[in-house]
This record gives structure tokens, C-alpha cells and sequence, in this order.
């Protein structure tokens, strides 16, 4: 794992496949200067799907169609301003993963 930085394997958990991603992630917030940015913008997220049910139970939700979940992350993306390196991983890596 390339990772060094515990926090950043929250997103490792259920499949190996996420230890590509969660690399791919972690090399483009390094290579843009901001893994700090992107690691705090992810445990933000992970901090509000524990503070809203809803959030979590939709992140979770298998039979939430892909279009459907990329529409929303995109939404969320914006109104949070999220670096457009989160925003790439949640709307581009994180569905194809979870669906």
C-alpha cells in the first residue's frame, strides 16, 4: 500500500479494489499539492454520512441506480466545494466500486 497516512485507507474496507483507488487517490492529492485537503474533505463526508442517517443509508443503498448517485455526489460536490480531486473520486471511482 502506498498510502502512508492511516486515514486515508477509510475508504479501504470491503474489496482489494479499493487499495488501487484509495492509491490513485492518494498519488493525485499528493502530485496537486492538497492530500491534506482532499483527506480532510473525505473525513468530513464520512463525519456527515454519520450525522445524517439519509446520507449514509444512500451511500449504501445498492438499488439507488448509478446515474442516479453520480447526479447526486456532483450536486454535493458543488455546494460543499469540494476539490476536484474528491469530486472526480466520489462521482467517477466511488460508484463504480459501490455499484
Amino acid at each position: 500500500m502506498i498510502c502512508p497516512q492511516k486515514s486515508w485507507t477509510v475508504w479501504i474496507k470491503y474489496r482489494s479494489d479499493y487499495d488501487c483507488f484509495a492509491s490513485a487517490l492518494y498519488l493525485s492529492a499528493v502530485k496537486a499539492n492538497a492530500p491534506e485537503k482532499v483527506e480532510s474533505e473525505l473525513l468530513d463526508l464520512v463525519e456527515a454520512s454519520k450525522r445524517s442517517p439519509s446520507f449514509a443509508q444512500f451511500m449504501k443503498d445498492l438499488s439507488v441506480p448509478k446515474v442516479t448517485r453520480i447526479k447526486a455526489l456532483t450536486e454535493i460536490c458543488a455546494k460543499a466545494k469540494l476539490s476536484d480531486i474528491t469530486k472526480n473520486f466520489l462521482c467517477k471511482a466511488l460508484p463504480s466500486l459501490i455499484t
